[in-house]
């Protein structure tokens, strides 16, 4: 969990355009919860339930943190793949 706190609070960040069913792939695929990504991006849980479902999309800031957890998630994934 602190692992996902610090790579959210990083200042880089490739910007692309949000998928919010990949995140939610990505969250059940490592094994977090929605409250865990809540936390490491300092949002609300049930923000991170709409921006899964697609009713809303994370901005500004938040979206940069975002997307740092999506990266890590997915190296997560690639390296229990292996």
């Amino acid at each position: 969990m602190e692992e996902l706190i610090a790579i959210a609070n990083r200042e880089s960040a490739k910007r692309r355009r949000f998928d919010g069913s990949e995140l939610q792939t990505l969250r059940r695929a490592s094994g977090r919860t929605v409250t865990d990504i809540a936390s490491a991006v300092a949002a609300r849980d049930r923000t991170v339930e709409r921006w899964e479902s697609g009713r809303m999309a994370p901005r500004g800031n938040l979206l940069a943190r975002v997307e740092r957890v999506l990266e890590a998630l997915a190296s997560e994934a690639e390296e229990r793949s292996e």
